[in-house]
C-alpha cells in the first residue's frame, strides 16, 4: 500500500487553515483522509517531519515499517 502523508492548505472565506493528511489509491481513484488538524500557521519543517513519522507509525502495522518494497522477510 502506497501512501503519502502531506500537509494540505485549505483556504476558506475566514482564512488559511492547516491539515496532515494521508493519501493512498484505492483502485483508480487518490482518497485523501484528514488525520490532524494544525492550526492556521503552517508547520515548520522540523515539525512536520515528527508529525509524518508519528501518523506512520500509528498507520502501518508494525511489521511493514521502515521495509523496503520487494525486501526478503526475516524468519
Amino acid at each position: 500500500m502506497a501512501m503519502g502523508i502531506y500537509v494540505r492548505e485549505v483556504r476558506a472565506p475566514s482564512g488559511v487553515y492547516f491539515w496532515l493528511v494521508e493519501s493512498h489509491r484505492e483502485g483508480k481513484k487518490v482518497v485523501q483522509k484528514r488525520l490532524k488538524y494544525l492550526g492556521t500557521i503552517q508547520p515548520s519543517p522540523e515539525e512536520f517531519g515528527r508529525l509524518k513519522d508519528e501518523f506512520k507509525d500509528r498507520l502501518l502495522p508494525p511489521k511493514r515499517r521502515g521495509r523496503k518494497p520487494g525486501a526478503k522477510e526475516d524468519k
